[in-house]
């Protein structure tokens, strides 16, 4: 048996081959599930359960920083709506894309909000979270109309004190001037 899998790895070296095998089955990117992911078409972890579309280092980060007591509102749903709901009390999304929302409201849990708002740049769905009469531990921007959600977030009574806001994809050009005027604000 032993020689068998030596001639095998030998054949997959002189392939150039021996290191995408490698990948894999014993690596980080097997291990976090990146490859089920990638062959899914899904953000999932190696058991195929839903994760945010983030990097994993952030996940890992985030996730132990969680309370149970916690409540989430998310610009944009999807699997990280169903990855918080299994970690904090509640959650409340607002999707914009109508086919979405379709294809996603059955499958959340009880403690999933999920609201429909039809994107129109500077619109009611950037400005959704100002019509809640409540405060959030944590408020996700990863949807349409980023900076007029920033915007929103920062200017209502939405976020607890010791609140944050997480603006996904921050590094893009088109978010600084909303990053600057957060920043000003004392964010």
């Amino acid at each position: 048996m032993r020689s068998i899998k030596q001639f095998f790895w030998a054949i997959l070296r002189i392939l150039k081959l021996a290191a995408p095998f490698q990948l894999i089955y014993e690596s980080a990117l097997s291990e976090n599930g990146w490859f089920k992911s990638y062959y899914s078409k899904q953000s999932v972890d190696k058991q195929g359960r839903p994760i945010p579309w983030c990097t994993y280092s952030f996940i890992y980060f985030i996730e132990n920083r969680l309370q149970p007591n916690f409540t989430v509102f998310e610009y944009g749903s999807g699997n990280s709506s169903l990855w918080y709901a299994a970690r904090v009390k509640k959650v409340v999304a607002v999707e914009h894309d109508q086919g979405w929302y379709q294809h996603i409201k059955n499958n959340m849990p009880a403690n999933v909000a999920l609201n429909h708002v039809a994107y129109i740049q500077g619109g009611e769905y950037g400005r959704f979270i100002l019509t809640l009469k409540e405060q959030f531990d944590i408020v996700v921007i990863d949807g349409r109309d980023r900076c007029n959600a920033l915007r929103a977030t920062i200017s209502g009574d939405n976020l607890k004190k010791d609140g944050i806001i997480i603006l996904d994809n921050a590094d893009r050009a088109s978010y600084q001037k909303c990053i600057a005027e957060a920043l000003a604000q004392g964010f």
